[in-house]
Parts: C-alpha cells; structure tokens; sequence
C-alpha cells in the first residue's frame, strides 16, 4: 500500500489510529478473514489473504492477484481517498507476516528499489 496525501499528514498517525483489529463485514462466499495489516492515520489498510480482499478505510478492493495498492487523498484533502491503481509487482523482499519490510531497516531500501522500478509507482511516488 502506497498512501499519498499533503506532506506530512500522517505525521501523528501513531495518535489517531483506530482500534485493531478492525471489524470487515463479510458477504455470502466469503471465507474466514485471515488479517495483516495496520492503522494508519485515521483509518486502518488491512489485506484478507483468506480472500484476497484489501480493506482500506472501511472500503472492500478486491485485489484479484495484486501485491501493491495506490491510494491518493489518503489525508482527505480535495475529496475522499480513491484508488488509483492495483498491480503487481514481484515479491522478492522476504518478511515475517508480522513486521512491515520498510520498518526493517535491511529490507527497506531493498523493497523501495524494487518498487521504484515499476513506473507507475515511480509515477505515482514522483509526481
């Protein structure tokens, strides 16, 4: 999940984060959540790997195989936050299910490298 908003939104996320675990409503078919994810700024990104499914402020985005979600207006400034692409990129950088690959500091500049190289989120990242 790749957020973008005005600089610096996200600055005290830490302090206005939501509960955790979040509730997801499930439909007919679904299978029992299985959730990773976390809360950030006032609203929490989680993926159900059980189904596929990105949760994204409450918002259901089916990723139908995607690895890499970008969300712009993540701050709420000029409109809702909206969905600007699902892709997929190759999973190369290794983590445990628990630990983000950009808070380790031995993984982050490896998984910033390999998403730069996509040029939509290059793009993306650069306006």
């Amino acid at each position: 999940m790749l957020l973008r908003g005005q600089r610096d939104w996200a600055r005290d996320a830490a302090a206005r984060a939501g509960a955790w675990p979040p509730d997801v409503p499930r439909r007919p078919g679904d299978l029992a959540p299985s959730l990773n994810g976390a809360t950030v700024d006032t609203f929490a990104v989680v993926y159900d790997r059980a189904n596929d499914i990105a949760w994204i402020g409450g918002r259901r985005v089916a990723m139908e195989g995607a690895n890499v979600v970008l969300l712009d207006r993540a701050d709420g400034v000029g409109g809702s936050p909206v969905v600007v692409a699902r892709l997929r990129v190759p999973s190369r950088v290794p983590t445990t299910d628990s630990i983000c690959a950009m808070a380790d500091p031995r993984r982050g500049a490896e998984l910033a490298a390999l998403l730069t190289a996509n040029p939509t989120i290059r793009a993306f990242v650069d306006p």
